[in-house]
C-alpha cells in the first residue's frame, strides 16, 4: 500500500518535477529562437542613385532611389523611411 500523500508531500513533488523538467523547457525555447533566426532572412536595402529636386537658400532636397530585396517567401510592409543629414549644423 503507498504511503499516505500530504498536502506538503505533493508540494515538494510538483517542485521537484518543475526543476526536473525546467532545462528541457528552457532549452525548447532557445531551440525555436535558433529555428526562426534561420528561417528569416533580413532584407537588403540597396543604394541607388541621389538626385537633387529643390535648391534655395534654406537646404536642398534631395530624392533617393533604393532597390529592396526580400529573400524571404512572405511580404513584409515598410510603412516609413526617414533619413536627415547635417553638414555644418545645418
Amino acid at each position: 500500500m503507498p504511503p499516505p500523500t500530504t498536502p506538503r508531500r505533493r508540494l515538494a513533488l510538483a517542485a521537484l518535477a518543475v526543476l526536473a523538467g525546467a532545462p528541457l523547457l528552457l532549452g525548447g525555447c532557445a531551440s525555436l529562437g535558433e529555428l526562426a533566426k534561420s528561417a528569416v532572412q533580413p532584407p537588403v536595402l540597396t543604394f541607388r542613385s541621389a538626385e537633387v529636386t529643390a535648391l534655395d537658400f534654406d537646404g536642398a532636397t534631395l530624392a533617393f532611389d533604393f532597390r529592396l530585396h526580400n529573400p524571404n517567401g512572405f511580404g513584409l510592409k515598410l510603412a516609413r523611411v526617414q533619413y536627415w543629414l547635417q553638414l555644418e549644423q545645418r
